[in-house]
């Protein structure tokens, strides 16, 4: 998450934003998240077993919302 923050948005979101981004505040805040039961998270895992993407979200109706899409710049396009 941090990660594809500080990839993704260099040059869109101020330095000082992205340099502030902690891994412990993630952590945190992914494991709020998922405190309630109907939120998700889905990885995407390539071939040799790593993750290299996530996306979160919690069931809407009779679909669901996804919050965040996150994958590793390179694998992007893919």
């Amino acid at each position: 998450y941090v990660d594809s923050w500080r990839i993704t948005y260099k040059e869109l979101v101020p330095d000082a934003y992205l340099n502030n981004l902690s891994y412990e505040q993630s952590r945190e805040k992914w494991s709020l998240f998922l405190t309630d039961p109907s939120h998700f998270i889905l990885l995407a895992i390539d071939e040799r077993g790593e993750i290299v993407g996530f996306s979160a979200g919690k069931p809407h109706l009779s679909r669901a919302e996804i919050y965040a899409l996150y994958v590793c710049k390179e694998v992007q396009s893919q």
